[in-house]
């Protein structure tokens, strides 16, 4: 798996080190790793300054851990590089952010945190990595004071129902939310503050100042507000000094039934279709009809025990119950009725099912998300919608552009209504066999300029257009096939017109007699018909090599003497040369019964042809053909050398001979050389002087060359013995291959790659198609603190992923570099990413074996 690229923020690990102002950009953060604390540059009005973000004394909120791995690991605990303990707060999500070389993991795909203090990834960080840890603790506690303006609010809750503030005047508590300010002591609720009152816990309320009363016994007290308590005597006699008859409404703090009876007979007072029954000696209340209650004790009820209403009794809201809300015994049902819309409002909306899994979520301000199966599968964002997996639609209808980043599959036609339709493609690969034009056209006239055009860019494009008026194609460029070309037709032709548009000349097949054709004077130029004869018309001037007319009927012609020696012994008829012109020698063939000959006569005086550029042939000699014996004789003399005597044998065996010495070639392909005194060698020569350039000497089986041996123009074997192979040497005792060799399926090769930054770097690269496999030794030199770094990679690669495997690495101080693999454009490469921006050279030879 390919290595992702390593980020991090700015960072110090020197304890109370604050980074300043030129250091930074605005709004760039940095991390000192060492304290855990995080700064941000600001600028208001124009001035700069450094920011500790979240500093307001609060210790052991927030701390960053951080773990250099030196080999796999996976488990994360305990001192981290700078000696800190990591711990964090446990939960579901756990309050931690786990980075790995500055990119954030995913909590329960890439990481998992569960006991507070360890933290366990899930593929290990490979040695060379960094791991970063945010912990968040929930304790949160102040190191000083905390200031707050007047109204300026501490809020809690989610919706900020419990305010504490000053307003410049009183301190205020505030309940805001729908709830009651609460007091307790050790968990214990003692006293609520409604908006109705103040309730006590006890059902009591006591007031006034304690006082030490540790002298004092409750017989000296006299009475007054400032009893705060009192005894069983005091009580009791109090008591019974009273009869309830001395009792008045208003301050009495105990009742009688027969007073609570009467007093609730009288409060009670019925509304229209109430009707209220009271039974003192039963001690009941009958209510018919449908009572009322106070805000209060329906708010009490409802806090207490909620609303509960049977299937099918609905709760109906508005003048007309345009809404309803009610179960029917089967299913739950929200139900609006009227002119209005039904509207649900809040900051964020989720719609869950019953275990808290998404149906649909709703951001303020953000995306609205559909889920399948609790995964989100569709999201709208500020130019559209982001959909994940696979759109199905039996029709789609896009008004705008579209921009598919990937594979397009069509199940159907694809029909284009447009002016111009672009491909922006690499390759077109069409699997239909074969492709309309001008579709629809009435007739061919309709059809005409239809083809196809190759954009040339500033040259002129190339064509191929159909030409309704001749019924063909044009093609403003020429024509190049490396397979065979066939026309098809009763009588094929192809017209060789200029630019008069004239067909000058015509190559014709008719019924197997090939014709080139005349077309301006409407006359066959030449033909050949189908047992093999050529026939010429007119006269045919230029040069014929001897070696390339082997049989057939030559007519009388006349021509230049350049025939050389090896001419065809299978002539009918004349064969005439220039015979008045004294720079060539004339030549004659002429048929007869017994002997057919060639004969070779000087009239520039004689003797060999000689002088700079001259060709070989014979002069003062003749080539002789004997039928009886089926052998070429040759006498006379060839500018290349003398030839004496030889013969062309019925085996097919060509002898060149001169007294002992000869030259055999045989029908077989070999050549034989002999000579009398010496090894017999072949000399190589220009046409300069008469010195040869290089010889091929034979001496007891072994070729020796006088000169080097080139190979297209660059030196292959010089004289020393030396072998050139590209840019490298083989010479005596060593092998310098300084590019790269092959070996049937095995090649080495080398590559040097020099760096000053911490960017990727790719260090040698090779065609997938053509390897598959290949071992790296890497050599890292660090040419700032003159350190070392040696490892090997094995690779192995499937057309798609490369896969890797490093070993055996050692260095001098640190590793300089950390090691990768992809397959980017065809192309396997091998990566590294220097741990420094210092200049730093990689060395690599690859031994890598074919797909």
């Amino acid at each position: 798996m390919a290595r992702q690229s390593d980020i991090r923020l700015r960072r110090s690990a020197s304890q109370n080190a604050v980074p300043t102002t030129p250091q930074l950009n605005l709004g760039e953060l940095a991390i000192n790793t060492y304290d855990g604390k995080l700064f941000l540059k600001k600028s208001v009005g124009g001035n700069e300054s450094i920011v500790e973000v979240g500093a307001n004394n609060l210790a052991d909120t927030f701390q960053i851990y951080e773990y250099s791995v030196t080999s796999a690991q996976t488990s994360f605990s305990g001192s981290d590089d700078n000696s800190n303990t990591l711990s964090y707060t446990q939960g579901s999500p756990p309050r931690v952010a786990v980075y790995l070389n500055g990119l954030l993991l995913d909590w329960g795909t890439d990481f998992t945190a569960t006991n507070g203090t360890s933290v366990v990834l899930t593929s290990a960080a490979a040695s060379g990595d960094l791991v970063q840890i945010q912990a968040y603790k929930s304790t949160v506690v102040a190191g000083s004071n905390l200031l707050f303006n007047d109204n300026i609010k501490a809020q809690f809750g989610n919706d900020g129902d419990l305010e504490i503030f000053h307003n410049g005047s009183n301190s205020i508590i505030n309940e805001v939310g729908t709830g009651v300010l609460k007091f307790q002591v050790s968990g214990s609720g003692i006293a609520e503050l409604r908006s109705t009152g103040i309730v006590m816990a006890s059902g009591k309320i006591v007031t006034g100042q304690v006082s030490d009363i540790s002298n004092h016994d409750t017989d000296s007290l006299s009475e007054g507000s400032s009893n705060l308590y009192f005894t069983n005597a005091r009580a009791d006699a109090r008591i019974a000094a009273a009869d309830t008859g001395d009792l008045s409404e208003g301050s009495n703090l105990y009742f009688t039934n027969e007073r609570v009876d009467d007093r609730v007979g009288a409060l009670l007072t019925a509304g229209t279709g109430i009707t209220l029954s009271y039974d003192d000696t039963a001690g009941t209340l009958q209510i018919t009809g449908v009572a009322q209650y106070g805000d209060s004790d329906v708010e009490s009820y409802l806090d207490a025990n909620g609303i509960t209403l049977p299937d099918n009794i609905k709760a109906q809201f508005g003048s007309s119950n345009d809404l309803r809300v009610y179960h029917d015994g089967s299913h739950s049902y929200v139900y609006h009725t009227g002119a209005g819309d039904l509207r649900v409002r809040g900051n964020n909306l989720a719609l869950q099912n019953d275990s808290g899994e998404e149906y649909v979520t709703c951001a303020n301000n953000g995306a609205v998300t559909l889920y399948y199966d609790n995964a989100s599968k569709l999201a709208t964002k500020s130019d559209g919608v982001d959909i994940t997996g696979e759109l199905q639609a039996d029709s789609l209808d896009i008004d705008g552009a579209a921009d598919i980043s990937g594979n397009l599959t069509l199940g159907g036609n694809l029909v284009v209504n447009g002016t111009t339709t672009t491909l922006n493609t690499a390759t077109l690969d069409v699997e239909d066999l074969n492709i309309t034009l001008a579709k629809g056209a009435a007739d061919k006239s309709a059809a005409n300029g239809a083809g196809i055009t190759i954009d040339c860019g500033s040259d002129t494009d190339a064509t191929i257009t159909y030409v309704s008026a001749s019924d063909r194609f044009d093609f403003n460029n020429g024509i190049k096939s490396t397979g065979n070309l066939t026309l098809e037709n009763t009588s094929p032709k192809i017209f060789l017109t200029d630019t008069d548009n004239n067909s000058d000349y015509q190559i014709i097949n008719n019924n197997g007699t090939f014709t080139v054709y005349d077309g301006t004077n409407t006359a066959s130029r030449f033909t050949i018909n189908s047992s093999g004869n050529a026939n010429f018309s007119g006269t045919i001037t230029g040069s014929i090599a001897a070696s390339n007319i082997d049989s057939g009927r030559l007519g009388d012609a006349r021509m230049p003497t350049t025939i050389g020696a090896s001419a065809s012994t299978n002539f009918i008829g004349t064969l005439t040369g220039n015979a008045n012109t004294a720079s060539n020698t004339p030549v004659y063939a002429t048929g007869s019964n017994a002997t057919h000959y060639v004969t070779f006569a000087a009239t520039n005086g004689g003797g060999n042809s000689s002088g700079a550029g001259s060709q070989a042939r014979l002069s003062d000699g003749h080539l002789t053909y004997n039928p009886s014996t089926n052998a070429l004789g040759v006498s006379g003399k060839v500018t290349a050398g003398s030839i004496q005597s030889g013969e062309i044998n019925t085996s097919g065996t060509l002898t060149l001979s001169s007294g002992s010495n000869q030259v055999v070639l045989n029908s077989d392909g070999a050549v034989e050389i002999t000579r009398a005194a010496g090894n017999p060698y072949i000399d190589f020569k220009d046409s300069t002087d008469d010195d040869y350039d290089q010889r091929l000497n034979i001496n007891s089986g072994n070729f020796n060359f006088s000169a080097a041996i080139q190979v297209a123009g660059s030196t292959f074997i010089d004289t020393s013995r030396n072998i050139t192979l590209g840019s490298g040497t083989i010479s005596a005792g060593s092998i310098d291959v300084s590019d790269s060799a092959e070996i049937g399926d095995y090649k080495i090769d080398t590559t040097s790659t020099t760096t000053s930054s911490t960017t990727v770097a790719v260090i040698h690269s090779f065609a997938a198609a053509s390897f598959r496999s290949a071992r790296y030794t890497i050599q890292v030199t660090n040419s700032t603190d003159s350190s070392y770094h040696t490892t090997e990679v094995l690779m192995v690669h499937d057309g798609t992923d490369a896969n890797i495997a490093e070993y055996g690495t050692i260095f001098t101080a640190n590793a300089e570099a950390v090691f990768d693999a992809d397959i980017d454009s065809g192309n396997v490469r091998l990566l590294a990413t220097p741990a420094t921006a210092d200049s730093m050279t990689f060395k690599v030879i690859c031994h890598s074996i074919t797909a």
